[in-house]
Order: C-alpha cells, then structure tokens, then sequence
C-alpha cells in the first residue's frame, strides 16, 4: 500500500513538473521578438518547396541566351557632387565613391563567370565615358546637373539599343539610380509593351516639380511613366526621354522609404508595390510571383536593381553579394 502510495506521489510530481516545463517553454515562446520571428520567417522560405517550385518556373530559362554588360559609373544624379574633384582623390571615407566604383566591383565579384556558369554567352563592353557639362551644377527647373545626366543616359540609351540590335540581353551596371532612364529607354526604342519591375527601398517616381531636393536619382520613374508627363516638364538634356511604360505595367518590391508625393502616386495610378514588410510576411517567391502577375504577362520585363554601397564595409559587401544574386537572376530570365 505504502508502495502505491509513494508510486502516485511520483507521479504527480513528475506531472507538476512538466506543467511546469511547459509553462517555461510558453512563456519563452510569447517572449520571442521580431527580428526571431523574422529569421524564422527567413529560414521557412529557404527551405520551402514553394522556393523551388518558384525558381524553376519563374527562374529558369534555356541556357542560350547572349548577355551584354555595360558599365554605367554615373554619379551626377546624387547630391552636392563637384565635378572638378578628382575621382582618385576618392575613398571609403566619401560616399560618392561607390556608384564610381560599382561596376568594376560587381566584375571583381565573377560577376561574368557567375553567369557563364548559367550557360550564357557573355561579352563585356566595358565602361562607358561621362563627360560633365561645365556651370552644369547649378538647378534649372528643380534638376540638379540636368544636362550632365541627361546626356550621360543618352549615352546609355544608344549602347542598349545597341546591345539589344546584336540579339544580346542587357545587364547595366551602375552607377546612381539615375540610370535607369537610359537603361530602360534603349529597351523601349527597339521592343514595344514594357513592363518594369523595379526592385529599391524607394519609389525614385518624384518629378521635377515635387522633388525637394532636385537630384535626378530620385526621379527616374517619373521620366518613364506614360501618365506623368504634365507633371514632368521639359527638362535641359532630357528633351529627348519620352514616357514609355504604362503605369499598370509597373510593380515594385521592397520598398522601404517612400516620400509623401510618391506615395500618393502610387496609389493614384495602382501601380503594384510590395514594401520590405510584405516580403517579410510573404516571402521573396510569393512577392515576384505576385507582381508579375499583376503587370501584363505578355510584355517584356525590364528589371531595374538599385544598388546603394554604403560607407561601412562590411555592410557594403553584404549589399553587393545580395544584388549580384539578384542581378544573375533577372538577367537569365529576360
């Protein structure tokens, strides 16, 4: 008898134990913070069978297409920049130096190899030439250097069209935001019905007449969508950029910091966005997949990737890496 007795005593304790295990366990649980969850998050997507159902259907492409690389070092479409500083006297220190620097580092990185091992052709045409256009620093009509980086995406836009002509995919490598007036107008001087995905923190839609600033790297979009022209005057050096893509055929992902104006022309056209919460709660497959979908199936789709190099190095590398990743993806896939 004493023996049961001593047998039921174990066993409730052993029981008020684990209650007591599992109390610790849940209340650890309800203590887990955001940046836990989001690896969680992080983690669940990498190893999700949706990740690779999403890269051979969405990703994948015959293994004979011709890539031409063009290097694009603009750097006129940023604040403040004095065009009579000389580049060599550049250094980490000074942050003007990553869009100089971007190109040749991304080809640093194998960039080239990394694509070869896709099964693309490759060939590299260098970096282009930028000429500044001298008493260019003053704003004429809220663009800062207006004619400098109008004629420097001239330039751009003539080696696309260019590019595109040899039967080659085009992969510029900037340079500011600004480059992607040219980058995408040479698509559309030689193929119809464009469609834009375009992957940044930030909307860079202001047009002349609402940006605060006047620098052109936040206003390339605007210069582009077919809806806004009444809101982007004639521009010094950009007479000759004309809207080329519809506002329903626009998507953006990862958007982080969006100006008030933006905002309420994103949302005035539609026009499809995904912020960094949403990739967060959805995962990067379900958020590409959605906006391709949302934008017209049947038109080309150029990718705009923005690179930003900040001044902290380790972060900087960590940037790069991420958007060679991106940038190999986009391009075996146009």
């Amino acid at each position: 008898m004493m023996m049961m007795m001593m047998m039921m005593m174990m066993m409730m304790m052993m029981m008020m134990m684990m209650v007591v295990v599992v109390v610790m366990v849940m209340n650890n649980c309800n203590k887990t913070n955001k940046s836990k969850q989001r690896l969680w998050r992080l983690s669940r997507f990498w190893k999700s069978q949706d990740k690779r159902k999403f890269r051979y259907k969405v990703l994948r492409r015959p293994p004979t297409q011709n890539i031409g690389i063009i290097g694009a070092p603009l750097v006129y479409g940023q604040p403040a920049f004095d065009p009579t500083f000389p580049i060599s006297h550049l250094n980490l220190l000074q942050p003007l130096q990553g869009p100089c620097a971007a190109p040749d580092l991304l080809r640093s990185l194998r960039l080239a190899e990394l694509l070869r091992s896709k099964g693309a052709n490759v060939k590299d045409y260098g970096n282009l030439e930028f000429k500044a256009v001298a008493n260019d620093f003053a704003v004429v009509l809220g663009c800062n250097y207006a004619r400098t980086v109008g004629n420097a995406n001239k330039q751009i836009r003539e080696k696309v069209a260019h590019t595109l002509r040899n039967g080659e995919s085009v992969l510029v490598l900037g340079g500011d935001h600004s480059v992607g007036i040219g980058s995408v107008s040479g698509h559309a001087s030689i193929r119809e019905n464009l469609a834009l995905l375009w992957v940044d923190a930030h909307a860079d839609i202001n047009t002349p007449l609402t940006s605060t600033s006047g620098n052109l790297h936040g206003m390339p979009v605007s210069f582009l969508v077919k809806e806004l022209p009444h809101l982007s005057p004639p521009v010094p050096g950009l007479e000759w950029c004309e809207p080329c893509v519809s506002s329903r055929n626009i998507a953006y992902i990862a958007l982080r910091s969006v100006d008030v104006r933006e905002k309420m022309f994103l949302r005035t056209l539609g026009i499809c966005s995904f912020t960094m919460e949403d990739i967060w709660e959805l995962g990067i497959d379900t958020a590409v997949t959605n906006a391709l979908e949302r934008i017209d199936p049947h038109a080309i789709v150029v990718v705009v990737v923005v690179v930003v190099v900040v001044v902290v190095v380790a972060a900087a590398a960590v940037v790069v890496v991420v958007v060679v990743v991106v940038a190999v993806k986009v391009v075996i896939n146009m």
